[in-house]
């Protein structure tokens, strides 16, 4: 089996793993010839991409130039929107060489149990993971290295190859699938790992695997990207229920009790957090040392969390305090040897939240009462959305902890609530103010009852709708700050269209447009050097849309 997988990273342009590690890549000899499904289970270990995705952050409006930091080719490209050209790890080409190693993992340990008799209800599980394992990998490749899901292109526009067998030999050609179908294949395993995967058979909390939660959430992702809103909607409340479900919601009191950032990064990772759904490792390098690079500035990190508990969460990363971090992530080494004082740096990262299924949830309902045509359904989902947005901001408001109750669902915000929670943010939120001819109109009224009532409805029904909107923008908003510094804001601006303004170290100001075709990364090039089609980027942005700063 070590041999197949070799030649599968082979035939898909996968020319290294830098440091085939046995701490992230050795599995037990006896994979050659499994026929023990504890052997498949831990061979399974392996099924999970153990390339980092944290380049993508540096490609979003998260980040900023700070000129005092060292900077490095891949994160000033990064940046830039530029085809990423080095190929070690923090890299599109060190991640997909990762994600099909974890692909080639799973196909073999699902190729293996289908020979093997045996328990089995532990075969199924199994076997659910291993599939599981499969459709993450090809998910997160698809929306690296293809276009955003869109129903009226998704049929021509180019996905990625979907491997579903272990390679005999090593001429083997693969062709790209379109989006839609990668979708298609992904769906299939996804649902058929989720119908069997069990945490009957996993030690300590079974969050370093695909367990029944995990699954929820990765189909409460899926759905959401490829906007089937209703089945977003049904998986994730699978997880959270019906109501707001706090037991997935980070207590952040917990994270700041941790000792420095190294505490409360493992604080944050903790496996025993119910919000922790799936926990990976991963290979990491500069992109974990924040006095590299383009990072989140002070000034973005004060605009984005002020007055906010998170705010308490941030660190200074180089000598000037110009840039800055969260403490998610504990930086860790595995040392060639005990007496060794060089190794292989790593971290462990949640992939998978709770807090991310709300946000869907709350997205779901929007979109949902965006297509509903009856009135009263309409409130109904926006007051639940509603809900479930304020009771967030709750936990994370560094002030008092009371609610504001939505008993009405003509309700949207309080000004007591989200009237203070704005004006932290005057820039960051839409006007929540209502027309001061309204205002006074609502005081004074006119000589007409019958005349008042009718106008009165109809601004209302103009605020309601204005306040839809707000409501949606502030999910938006609210989803980017919980999850900075993670990588998913960039699959955001991808799905929901959003354009990116970045001035770098020299001044130079560059926009990524709505439908920039520099969203979509380009396969590695010792992909595309064995046949794998390369994707059409265009030329970046004209000369004349960029602008120089003086």
């Amino acid at each position: 089996m070590i041999d197949r997988i070799k030649i599968l990273i082979l035939v898909l342009g996968v020319f290294t793993l830098s440091g085939c590690d046995d701490f992230f890549d050795t599995v037990p000899d006896s994979r050659i010839e499994l026929d023990d499904i504890d052997d498949v289970a831990e061979l399974v270990t392996n099924a999970y991409p153990a390339g980092s995705y944290l380049f993508l952050e540096g490609m979003t409006d998260n980040v900023g130039a700070v000129p005092s930091n060292i900077q490095l080719t891949q994160m000033e490209e990064a940046y830039n929107w530029q085809t990423i050209s080095m190929e070690g790890q923090d890299t599109p080409s060190y991640f997909w060489a990762n994600a099909y190693n974890a692909i080639a993992h799973a196909n073999q340990a699902l190729k293996s149990i289908e020979k093997m008799d045996g328990d089995k209800a532990k075969k199924d599980a199994v076997k659910g993971e291993a599939l599981l394992c499969r459709a993450y990998s090809h998910f997160m490749l698809v929306n690296m290295f293809g276009k955003h899901y869109d129903p009226t292109t998704a049929t021509s526009d180019l996905g990625v190859p979907y491997i579903k067998e272990p390679e005999m030999t090593l001429l083997v050609s693969y062709n790209r699938e379109t989006v839609e179908k990668t979708y298609d294949y992904i769906e299939e395993d996804m649902l058929e790992g989720l119908s069997l995967v069990s945490n009957d058979y996993y030690k300590n909390t079974g969050k370093y695997h695909f367990n029944r939660e995990a699954a929820l959430a990765f189909a409460s992702r899926y759905y959401l990207y490829k906007g089937d809103y209703g089945q977003c909607l049904h998986f994730s409340k699978q997880l959270l229920g019906n109501t707001y479900n706090e037991a997935y919601v980070r207590d952040y009191k917990a994270v700041l009790a941790g000792q420095g950032p190294k505490g409360r990064a493992q604080v944050f990772s903790n496996p025993e957090d119910p919000s922790n759904l799936l926990i990976i490792r991963k290979k990491l390098g500069y992109q974990l040392y924040f006095q590299f690079g383009y990072r989140m500035t002070q000034n973005i990190a004060s605009r984005l969390y002020l007055g906010d508990s998170r705010s308490l969460n941030m660190w200074g990363a180089n000598a000037d305090q110009s840039a800055v971090y969260q403490s998610k992530y504990e930086s860790l080494v595995k040392r060639a040897s005990l007496t060794s004082n060089s190794g292989l740096p790593y971290t462990v990262q949640p992939v998978l939240r709770g807090e991310e299924v709300m946000f869907n949830m709350m997205e779901s309902l929007m979109a949902l009462g965006d297509l509903e045509t009856n009135l009263e359904e309409q409130k109904l989902m926006d007051h639940q959305a509603a809900s479930f947005f304020n009771n967030f901001l709750v936990e994370r408001w560094n002030g008092p902890k009371t609610a504001p109750a939505l008993s009405d669902p003509d309700t949207y915000f309080f000004d007591e609530f989200i009237g203070a929670y704005r004006r932290v943010y005057p820039d960051l939120y839409p006007d929540y103010t209502r027309n001061k001819a309204y205002n006074k109109f609502l005081a004074d009224g006119s000589l007409n009852p019958d005349f008042d009532q009718v106008i009165k409805d109809e601004m209302d029904e103009k605020i309601r709708l204005d306040n839809r909107v707000i409501l949606s923008l502030l999910i938006q908003l609210e989803r980017r700050r919980e999850f900075a510094e993670e990588g998913l804001r960039w699959f955001d601006i991808k799905r929901l269209k959003l354009e990116v303004i970045h001035q770098n170290v020299s001044g130079v100001t560059d926009i990524l447009k709505a439908d920039d075709p520099r969203k979509v990364l380009q396969i590695p090039q010792a992909a595309i050097s064995t046949g794998i089609e390369e994707n059409p980027i265009e030329t970046p942005a004209p000369v004349a849309e960029k602008l120089v700063r003086l």
